[in-house]
């Protein structure tokens, strides 16, 4: 095998990952939507409890101290934002940059529904905040909340924007 072999392979093999990140299958973005919402999501119940479910007495204890402490709205507010921080931070993970910049940015709605659909689930059998109303502040908070977050990694992980390195070895 010569060099010019290997630099074909090469540019094949990178090309075949740059178009599956690009082109994410239903099956693919189900199964990291999924992984990083449920194990987000029990990080976040971990944390802070939601709507009256808390995975440890520190969770349980801190969602009883906000209760106490404020305007149920604003425990709405705070618990969604709790709940969509760590989903995100771990869709980022398990990810490669490009891959989470088209889930986010392509894919955004998936990834809201995910998030809300759990916290629908959670207030149906939950205890505290379920009205309608304090729902949907909810989900405000964590559809903003997944916004920002998503954002904020975009900035602050180094070399996000692959795009260009991908086409620059292409391109050779």
């Amino acid at each position: 095998m010569n060099l010019s072999d290997v630099t074909l392979q090469v540019k094949s093999t990178v090309r075949a990952v740059v178009a599956c990140d690009l082109r994410p299958s239903l099956n693919r973005r189900v199964a990291i939507l999924l992984a990083s919402g449920i194990f987000g999501g029990l990080a976040s119940l971990a944390v802070c409890g939601q709507f009256g479910f808390g995975l440890t007495n520190w969770a349980s204890t801190f969602s009883s101290h906000i209760h106490e402490s404020m305007p149920a709205w604003q425990c709405s507010v705070i618990c969604g934002v709790l709940f969509a921080v760590f989903p995100v931070a771990l869709l980022r993970l398990l990810t490669s940059p490009m891959l989470f910049h088209v889930l986010i940015s392509r894919h955004f709605v998936e990834v809201a529904l995910l998030l809300g659909s759990t916290g629908a689930v959670l207030a149906v059998f939950g205890h505290h905040g379920n009205t309608l109303g304090l729902f949907l502040i909810w989900v405000f908070a964590v559809v903003a909340t997944t916004w920002c977050t998503s954002r904020l990694v975009r900035r602050v992980t180094p070399h996000f924007q692959l795009f260009q390195p991908a086409t620059e070895v292409l391109r050779k």
